[in-house]
């Protein structure tokens, strides 16, 4: 017996999970990768055995994890895309991304007016850089600057782009694409001091190259320039339920960490929270750090019967009306775990959206922009 895979699924009420284990080798010994997501989403890769084992191990610890997940409900079924190895999942890579920085109704109103901002579609899928190394090494970067795997069809396809030195794609992953909107390193050449503009443009040289092996999973971005045209594909967005659209300024470099020349806008404001308790019922207690560094709360968020019950000290994404600031978020929709994120990335000048009447007190967030005019949630945005 050799290398395995399994891919199971389970429905139950709103519940439609993806679990995959994969045995495979490791220089003489072997190792059982484990990835799970909804069903459509990329799947988020781990070790089941933290260690390389004999291939008796690791066929047993294989056969046991199918029998629990199958006790739990999951089945066997059809397929879903296997992902590279997990060689070099959690190692650090030279690379930090470009973080866009959130922005309220009335700058984004401004900023689709002047001309020295582009505006594409907020992809809503999992940040993902894509490097390819000269040896057709084809790695996928987090927002934590680590290593993380990538679907495997990716190393074909992408791979043909090693021959010419190489590539560094930044973009979102959703399902087995990925929906790019910048280009940092392309062939011997690092293109990162020059002008966004400039960058973007090598999206369409890439297909144009490479059509016939790329056009199933790369998917560019479009940047809209002209005002009439960012005001047309901001209404788009928001009539077909888009999450919002980030604004780049066309001039400028790409830097790492919290941006100043890149600002998105949500339709629906979402944070990063760190869990700071586990409530009796099926809900945790979450909170922000304010701007001395201590961790203040923000009220409690339900957990729905499709997810686990993270941990305390776990990092959790939370969709919200608004925030009070002397208070709690208001109607808080539980979204998830982040393991892509820095817990010091939970801080209150994620919030954009405040109880109308509110401004965002200092000790909370002493560079926070004035919201008191802030939009309504039910309130569509102006062309």
């Amino acid at each position: 017996m050799s290398e395995r895979k399994i891919t199971l699924y389970m429905r139950e009420g709103s519940a439609d999970k993806v679990y995959q284990l994969h045995l495979r080798p490791a220089g003489d010994l072997w190792i059982v990768e484990r990835g799970n997501a909804r069903r459509g989403q990329s799947l988020r890769m781990g070790l089941l055995t933290q260690v390389p084992v004999t291939l008796d191990r690791a066929n047993d610890e294989f056969d046991k994890k199918v029998k629990e997940q199958m006790r739990k409900g999951y089945h066997e079924g059809e397929g879903a895309s296997s992902y590279t190895s997990s060689e070099f999942a959690g190692r650090g890579s030279d690379h930090r991304q470009q973080l866009p920085t959130a922005i309220s109704r009335e700058r984004a109103e401004a900023l689709l007016r002047d001309s020295a901002w582009g505006l594409q579609a907020k992809a809503n899928g999992v940040r993902t850089t894509l490097e390819v190394t000269g040896d057709r090494l084809v790695r996928g970067i987090n927002k934590l600057g680590l290593y993380v795997p990538v679907p495997e069809h990716w190393v074909e396809a992408f791979g043909v782009l090693a021959a010419e030195g190489g590539a560094l794609i930044d973009g979102e992953q959703i399902g087995d694409e990925l929906h790019a909107f910048d280009v940092l390193k392309l062939n011997i050449n690092d293109l990162r001091d020059r002008p966004f503009d400039l960058r973007v443009q090598q999206l369409d040289r890439i297909l144009a190259h490479h059509g016939a092996a790329m056009a199933a999973v790369l998917k560019p971005l479009k940047v809209f320039k002209t005002a009439e045209e960012k005001a047309a594909a901001a209404r788009d967005i928001e009539a077909n339920n888009g999450e919002g659209f980030v604004f780049k300024l066309l001039s400028a470099p790409y830097a790492p960490g919290r941006s100043d020349t890149v600002f998105k806008y949500k339709f629906t404001e979402s944070s990063t929270c760190v869990v700071t308790a586990r409530n009796a019922q099926r809900s945790v207690a979450i909170g922000l750090i304010d701007a001395t560094g201590q961790l203040r709360p923000v009220g409690n968020v339900t957990i729905p019967p499709n997810h686990g019950i993270p941990e305390k000290g776990q990092l959790v994404e939370v969709q919200y009306l608004y925030l009070n600031p002397h208070g709690a978020f208001e109607q808080p929709v539980y979204l998830g775990t982040r393991d892509d994120v820095a817990s010091d990335e939970c801080h209150f000048g994620q919030v954009s959206r405040l109880k109308p009447g509110v401004v965002m007190p200092a000790e909370l967030w002493a560079g926070a922009a004035d919201h008191e005019d802030e939009q309504q949630p039910a309130e569509r945005m102006r062309a």
